[in-house]
């Protein structure tokens, strides 16, 4: 049964929960779940502000759409 998302970094290696049914008591909630969009940024943004030419996003999703510096990098670099 799933109760949350992770994000997973290719630089760090690292998995930062993102979305999770019981924690991160904030507004900005998808369906059951309550999304840390402090810490999507944090983590993505680490990822994403590099000189690479070539970057492996898989599933966006609407996690994602919670943050709008998020929706304007991924039309950045698109």
């Amino acid at each position: 049964m799933r109760i949350g998302f992770l994000l997973s970094t290719f630089s760090e290696k690292k998995n930062v929960i993102v979305a999770h049914e019981n924690l991160f008591n904030n507004n900005a909630k998808v369906g059951k779940y309550n999304v840390d969009v402090e810490a999507f940024e944090n983590t993505a943004f680490a990822e994403l502000n590099t000189d690479c030419k070539l970057f492996l996003i898989d599933e966006i999703g609407i996690f994602a759409c919670c943050s709008k510096a998020l929706k304007q990098r991924f039309q950045e670099i698109s």
